[in-house]
């Protein structure tokens, strides 16, 4: 069509080193014994159900790729993500399932629907189970005896350089508005792109 496609093939590269890291991440806290992955999160963002190169996507056929037991969850996009899954990644019914039968659970979309996982965890408790917040959900006090909180951001991601305990830093909505025409930011950028911010 004559468009030039430069940023986004420039965005696709800097985002899969990213998505690497963030498996990396996951590899990171399995073991042998506790290997089991739930994804929350296939589609691209929130109120849609469009999974098209979607990092809860990627990551759940990079993993099952690795050859780790996967299971995913998503409010909207489950059937539209299931012909590009894996065969061996199972679909959970429901934000509840999911962590049921995972050692390491992964939020990859902020549905509001998973915000309420710690009441799901208190209701229904996994032992020793890691939940990587790629989107700052969630703080320390609210999984405290229920999962291990790690963060899914970047490594770069600017409240450490500041000296920001991860599960302390302000909610998202107390943050200042950015310079640029004052706007607002509603909600934290994909953690494949909120490295660059």
């Amino acid at each position: 069509m004559g468009a030039n496609a430069g940023l986004a093939v420039a965005t696709d590269a800097m985002n899969r080193p990213q998505l690497a890291r963030l498996a990396q991440l996951v590899r990171a806290h399995v073991t042998p014994e506790a290997g089991r992955v739930g994804g929350l999160g296939l589609s691209y963002k929130p109120d849609t159900s469009v999974v098209d190169e979607s990092p809860g996507l990627l990551l759940a056929n990079q993993l099952a790729a690795d050859g780790l037991p996967v299971t995913v969850f998503d409010p909207a996009a489950g059937h539209e993500a299931r012909p590009l899954l894996a065969t061996s990644v199972v679909g959970a019914s429901s934000p509840a399932a999911c962590p049921d039968g995972s050692d390491v659970v992964v939020v990859t979309v902020p549905w509001p629907a998973f915000r309420d996982l710690p009441q799901i965890l208190a209701a229904r408790p996994r032992p020793r189970l890691v939940v990587i917040d790629c989107w700052r959900l969630f703080d320390r006090a609210s999984l405290e005896g229920l999962a291990q909180l790690v963060s899914g951001q970047p490594d770069a991601w600017r409240g450490e350089q500041q000296g920001i305990e991860r599960g302390k830093e302000p909610p998202y909505h107390h943050r200042k508005p950015c310079s640029r025409s004052g706007c607002p930011l509603e909600r934290p950028m994909s953690p494949h792109l909120s490295a660059y911010r």
